[in-house]
């Protein structure tokens, strides 16, 4: 498993590449121990200036924060309760056109939907995990911290 202490990150080929239909909806599961209240988990942009859409999953004082950004504004998706911390966490994000859900550890799903008309989601650049070379250059709306 990787450990990821602030100063690390995955690189991995774009979340464009793993599906045709991906402009359109997305579903994805993941198992996590986060052992701080704030941080990245994972982040994927069209642009590496930090504009266009983006999809992002972190933490922000202890809650999830499920974000896109179709092209006029961030859906943003916050989950119920703090994630617990130091124990393991099964995490479940949908989105499908405009609307979206984050479900934690198969509790009561939380919607969202994205502020405007658009409907696809354009990646080109990298996913970055656990982290990122440089937090300026992903999308303001995304809320990361370092």
């Amino acid at each position: 498993m990787p450990l990821f202490s602030g100063d690390s990150y995955l690189e991995l080929k774009g979340l464009h590449v793993y599906g045709h239909d991906l402009h359109q909806k997305i579903s994805m599961s993941l198992v996590l121990m986060a052992n701080d209240s704030n941080g990245l988990i994972f982040y994927n942009g069209q642009k590496t200036d930090g504009k266009g859409d983006f999809i992002s999953l972190s933490l922000n004082d202890g809650y999830l924060e499920f974000r896109y950004d179709l092209g006029k504004g961030p859906a943003v998706i916050r989950s119920k309760d703090r994630l617990a911390l130091n124990v393991w966490n099964t995490i479940s994000l949908e989105r499908s056109n405009r609307k979206g859900e984050i479900m934690v550890n198969g509790r009561d799903p939380v919607r969202g939907e994205s502020p405007n008309q658009h409907t696809a989601l354009n990646l080109k650049e990298s996913l970055y995990v656990g982290g990122a070379p440089d937090f300026s250059r992903l999308a303001r709306a995304a809320a990361l911290k370092e």
